[in-house]
């Protein structure tokens, strides 16, 4: 009997270490010196774009997969270089357990981000870009908290005093009315959509702002969110204005 556990676990072991390998194969090292269009200072050093302004950047991609043989959870980080036109055009990672990186290894590639404009044209450039896995669900890891709007005196805030974000799990629980988003047969785009917005005292939407996105699945979360309708969040017994993150997925048709 022992000896058929040992197999199995074994087999097991060696399946993952294979999909590491496979991922870990599609990676390339990214040689920024080769690089005579890169984005660089002053003085002529590579100017590297933070997880913070990636975030802002980015625009479409497909989702990693949560990988099912693991109960791990953490941020993956990645060394990133984007060419001209937004995309990819190597990815190299720097930390994170092996089957999350593996994970988003198997993507990344697709993933576009708004292109770096100056004087001179577009430029490549280099970035950091992170994403955040955990046992309950995946997310981009930083979550953009730029207002939508001007906050109200009162508003919902944490105990430093910082303006307090509910997140796309949190708005779903609180969303009592939201307009369904029917598959269209003639966009065949997929990926998130995150939509920061403005919920008044009444639980209505009053502003929001789309994050990132493909343009025509910006449109349609636009549309969408703003028939939303919400439970009040009370602060202090009494109905108060709320900002929170809602994330809409479309998925490949």
């Amino acid at each position: 009997m022992k000896r058929i556990k040992l197999t199995i676990h074994t087999i097991i072991l060696l399946v993952l270490v294979s999909f590491i390998c496979v991922a870990q194969s599609n990676e390339q090292k990214c040689s920024l010196s080769e690089t005579p269009d890169l984005l660089k200072d002053e003085k002529g050093k590579p100017i590297t774009i933070t997880p913070s302004e990636m975030g802002k950047r980015f625009i479409s991609g497909e989702k990693p997969e949560y990988p099912g043989d693991c109960r791990c959870q953490g941020a993956v980080y990645f060394l990133l270089h984007i060419d001209a036109k937004g995309e990819v055009r190597c990815s190299q990672s720097i930390s994170g357990h092996p089957l999350l990186r593996a994970a988003v290894v198997k993507v990344i590639k697709g993933w576009r981000f708004t292109p770096y404009q100056t004087e001179d044209g577009n430029k490549s450039f280099a970035a950091i870009m992170s994403y955040s896995f955990s046992l309950e669900t995946s997310s981009w890891s930083l979550l953009n908290e730029t207002l939508p709007c001007k906050p109200t005196k009162v508003i919902m805030k944490d105990s430093s005093g910082r303006i307090l974000w509910l997140k796309p799990n949190e708005m779903l629980d609180r969303a009592i009315e939201k307009t369904q988003l029917l598959p269209d047969a003639y966009f065949k785009g997929s990926g998130d959509v995150l939509v920061n917005v403005k919920v008044n005292k009444n639980g209505n939407v009053t502003c929001a702002m789309i994050v990132n996105g493909h343009p025509i699945s910006r449109e349609r979360a636009m549309s969408a969110v703003i028939k939303w309708k919400f439970k009040p969040f009370l602060v202090n017994n009494k109905p108060a204005p709320f900002f929170g993150h809602v994330l809409f997925s479309f998925p490949k048709l």
